[in-house]
């Protein structure tokens, strides 16, 4: 307690102390004042009031007393002041925190995923959001696609880039199959995120929050195959710990996420069912569940800070697991 609060505490005393004095004069006036009205002496009325009037020292103490209150409840109107201030202030911080909460999901929840279509015998690389809302890019930066059977043993691919979509085809049945898009530099500004490097964005009148080189990878898996629970050797990887075909109904997927090769812990991990992500373990393990039906979504990223390149902040890495058969 400050010694503002302690001295308005101790005068709040004092004045109720003398407010009882007062109290118990003006009483006692009255009583007498009935009594003497009964016995029909009005002089005898006046006379008991003054006797019982407060003296003149009373009165200054009480007046003292009266602005000291006064005082008391400036400063208590002060504490109450500096008390609202800071209630508006943590009120502030909780909205811009709010915000800022709201911004994240939107930015993660409209990111653009990746999958694989199969189109008349051809598989085509898709990037949008699933399950039917594609857009367009250029095939260039899908840098690797491969193609795994029911096996494990890996299958030939021929690669027909189309205007705005990597297409590959096989005359091989295909289970499980990998990619690795690089999409380039990417800024987020004041105006959200554009597809563009930090000198582009100033350029063009855009404030700058930070710069990233956005990497994202694939596994898709289209039937059980052997080693369906094994890595694949991607550089960020997530590495499902039991048949994901073979799922009870409503039972959660282990899954494993590993950064060249070693797992992560304390990585975000979501799917399309579940709009709360679930962190890793310190095994880079989390449990997850998935739809029982149609492309089923699992996502993590993780970003590796750059020292000293004027370009880029953090290197960001999204990987995707998708299970597409039934």
């Amino acid at each position: 307690m400050g010694k503002h609060e302690v001295f308005a505490t101790d005068i709040l005393l004092v004045h109720q102390t003398f407010s009882e004095i007062s109290g118990r004069v003006s009483r006692k006036g009255r009583r007498e004042r009935k009594d003497c009205k009964a016995a029909g002496n009005r002089r005898a009325d006046d006379s008991s009031l003054s006797s019982f009037a407060p003296s003149a020292s009373f009165a200054r103490t009480f007046f003292i007393s009266e602005n000291v209150y006064f005082l008391c409840l400036c400063l208590r109107q002060k504490k109450q002041k500096r008390i609202s201030i800071k209630m508006k202030e943590a009120k502030m911080k909780k909205i811009i925190f709010s915000a800022i909460l709201i911004l994240f999901w939107i930015q993660t929840g409209y990111a653009h995923q990746l999958w694989v279509i199969k189109e008349n015998g051809k598989f085509v690389v898709a990037r949008g959001h699933i399950p039917d809302k594609t857009d367009k890019y250029n095939p260039v930066c899908v840098k690797e696609m491969k193609g795994f059977d029911k096996n494990g043993n890996p299958v030939s691919l021929e690669r027909k880039d189309e205007e705005s979509r990597a297409v590959f085809i096989s005359d091989k049945d295909i289970a499980v199959m990998t990619v690795q898009c690089d999409w380039g530099f990417r800024v987020n500004t004041t105006q959200g995120k554009k597809l563009m490097n930090r000198q582009e964005a100033r350029q063009a009148g855009f404030k700058v929050l930070d710069s990233f080189f956005s990497t994202q990878f694939l596994k898709s898996m289209f039937e059980n195959s052997e080693g369906i629970t094994k890595p694949l050797g991607l550089k960020f990887e997530i590495v499902p710990m039991k048949n994901p075909f073979q799922l009870a109904s409503d039972e959660s997927l282990p899954v494993q996420i590993l950064f060249d090769g070693k797992p992560l812990a304390d990585i975000a991990v979501s799917s399309e069912k579940d709009s709360e992500a679930v962190k890793t373990d310190k095994d880079g393990v989390a449990m997850i569940k998935i739809a029982e039906k149609g492309i089923r979504l699992i996502s993590a990223r993780h970003k590796v800070p750059v020292q000293n390149n004027p370009e880029t902040d953090y290197l960001l890495f999204t990987a995707f697991l998708t299970v597409q058969g039934e």
